[in-house]
């Protein structure tokens, strides 16, 4: 128990503790040595340092330790009791976002912007083919900004999204991007966290399960729609579909686009079990105790809303609204839902803001006036996504989205039309709002040639064609 209480008061820096650890075994030997072969009084100083460095563990300044859990394919909705009962469980004592925003409709861009606290334009994680970009060269990025403090960084993941060769790897202590499904993924950062709890540290989760292909093991024995000609593995078959539906080729009734629906929220309800059991890891070890968690996803999940299936396209409300929930250490005592307009590029700044650190040339904003209650000006959000038929952007400010695509501009009032079925005229302020944005690009930092492992999960996941 003792020890339990001194973890509220790990220093700042993991070096700080290092130190510490070191003055105690230091000033334990030196009283030990001397006491054997010197007079007492240098017994006695070794007694002293070793009671400095416990006193420093001890009346420190504390410093949280940061847990991410980012979970793929996940849309803002689907983050609820009926789905989700026991994550939501856990966001009953935290600080829920209503205005959330992904700055992408697929992994890479997205995932990029949250590591750099970067607007897409300016980290550049835009491609796939011929091979896939490089984060750009002059953008902070999170980890060794963590890292450079004396913080324990750790990432675990299965994504080939995530290779190493696109360059977010930086500052990461451990890197894992193909560490299996959300079981294995559990299991290997409860065994990290088994040591790494003691110290300050940042530990990112990202989560695979609900991708597609759809293998729910319950899915009410409804048959999946394949597509024109099916190969009988589900990852080619749904990838093979979305392409079919994607470009035009292919028609789904309503009936069947619940089917796919229906699959993926089984799945969604299959990982929430899994998810229960790291939660109740998390409580018992006291780490809900000390670590702020923060839950979230890369973006959502398309079922037709606009003739699309799954997702990286056009950045449609579906696609970039995700959940956003921050539990504090302890958790509240109940919920608070905060309207504070809150991006993926704020991620970084705020995270870096619970460890009491700058950050240094980001795009975004520290959330964490807004978990103090205080006002934050609304400000707009931008999402991208790179298709070979030309660049799609949305920018989202207030109550209103305006939508660029090569057919065109259209505005949407995401009050009286959240589904963006209804386009207007384009908004003059939205178009400026872009204009300005579109003013910043930046350099890409050059494409990579990755492993064909790497490429072959790429292709399984739908998003290259052919061998």
């Amino acid at each position: 128990m003792l020890f339990r209480s001194w973890r509220h008061h790990v220093p700042a820096s993991g070096w700080a503790l290092l130190l510490a650890i070191a003055a105690i075994g230091a000033g334990l030997a030196m009283g030990v040595g001397f006491a054997i072969v010197r007079p007492r009084k240098f017994a006695l100083a070794g007694v002293f340092v070793a009671a400095v460095g416990i006193a420093w563990i001890v009346w420190a300044p504390g410093a949280p330790g940061v847990t991410v859990v980012v979970i793929d394919c996940l849309s803002d909705e689907r983050l609820n009791e009926e789905l989700m009962p026991r994550t939501w469980a856990l966001a009953e004592h935290a600080y829920r976002f209503e205005n959330a925003h992904a700055q992408s409709s697929w992994t890479r861009t997205s995932v990029a912007s949250m590591l750099t606290g970067s607007w897409p334009n300016r980290h550049q994680l835009y491609h796939v083919k011929p091979q896939p970009d490089r984060v750009s060269p002059d953008v902070p990025l999170l980890a060794p900004l963590v890292s450079a403090s004396g913080r324990a960084t750790a990432m675990f993941a299965e994504q080939a999204q995530l290779d190493r060769a696109f360059g977010l790897a930086a500052g990461f202590d451990r890197y894992g991007f193909r560490d299996g499904r959300a079981n294995q993924i559990i299991d290997r950062y409860s065994r990290w966290r088994a040591f790494f709890r003691h110290v300050p540290h940042l530990a990112w989760i990202h989560i695979l399960d609900i991708h597609k292909p759809y293998t729910p093991k319950h899915d009410n024995g409804m048959p999946i729609p394949t597509p024109a000609k099916p190969t009988g593995n589900p990852y080619d078959d749904q990838a093979e579909l979305m392409r079919e539906l994607n470009q035009g080729g292919r028609k789904l009734r309503a009936g069947e686009w619940t089917t796919l629906r229906r699959a993926h929220e089984s799945e969604v309800r299959e990982l929430d079990t899994k998810l229960g059991q790291l939660w109740a890891d998390l409580r018992a070890d006291g780490t809900l105790d000390t670590d702020w968690l923060v839950i979230t996803a890369d973006h959502g999940e398309a079922f037709g809303e606009h003739g699309w299936f799954t997702h990286g396209s056009t950045p449609w409300s579906e696609l970039i609204e995700v959940p956003l929930v921050i539990r504090p250490p302890g958790g509240l005592r109940k919920a608070r839902i905060l309207t504070t307009t809150a991006r993926h590029i704020d991620l970084a700044p705020t995270i870096l803001g619970f460890f009491g650190l700058p950050a240094p040339g980001m795009d975004g904003r520290d959330l964490g006036p807004a978990l103090r209650g205080e006002t934050m000006e609304d400000v707009p959000s931008f999402a991208e996504y790179f298709q070979e038929t030309g660049r799609r952007i949305s920018v989202t400010f207030g109550n209103r989205s305006l939508v660029r695509t090569p057919e065109g501009d259209a505005t949407y009032d995401l009050a009286a039309d959240p589904g963006q079925q209804t386009p207007l005229p384009p908004d003059p302020e939205l178009l400026a709002l872009l204009a300005e944005y579109l003013a910043k690009d930046g350099h890409a930092g050059g494409s990579v040639q990755t492993s064909d492992e790497t490429m072959e999960g790429l292709r399984a996941l739908g998003y290259l064609d052919g061998p």
